[in-house]
């Protein structure tokens, strides 16, 4: 009836062994904390407006019921030029409780993915950076 995604746990995996973590609230704060340059003024506004767009968009980390859709976005660390073949790990998704809400059944699920590297030249056109 219900499941338990937490963003915490999701990370990717690259074919070249590096592992990417999902990033915390904590950590984009500290992110979005060099532009705030002092406690007051545009600066700070600037500051509080970028983390409370980031906060109202991520992945919430609460229970999803029969029937409902939960949605968000998870952050991660920019993916090196090398990485190709990526997987993206869910971790200890909670599938079953018991009669105290602790979880009872818990799985892995994974998304393999490949990337294309590359850029947008002047033209318009796309130049695909070839792979190693």
């Amino acid at each position: 009836p219900k499941v338990v995604i937490e963003p915490a746990q999701v990370m990717i995996s690259a074919d070249n062994g590096r592992e990417y973590w999902s990033l915390s609230h904590e950590q984009l704060d500290n992110y979005y904390r060099i532009y705030a340059v002092g406690y007051r003024g545009n600066e700070y506004s600037r500051y509080k407006e970028r983390l409370d767009v980031t906060m109202r968009t991520l992945f919430k980390n609460e229970q999803i019921f029969s029937g409902q859709e939960s949605e968000g976005f998870l952050v991660f660390p920019a993916l090196h030029p090398d990485v190709r073949q990526i997987e993206v790990v869910i971790h200890d998704v909670v599938l079953r409780f018991d009669s105290r809400g602790e979880p009872l059944e818990t799985v892995d699920i994974a998304y393999q993915f490949r990337r294309d590297v590359g850029r947008r030249l002047h033209d318009g056109s796309v130049a695909i950076s070839a792979a190693d």
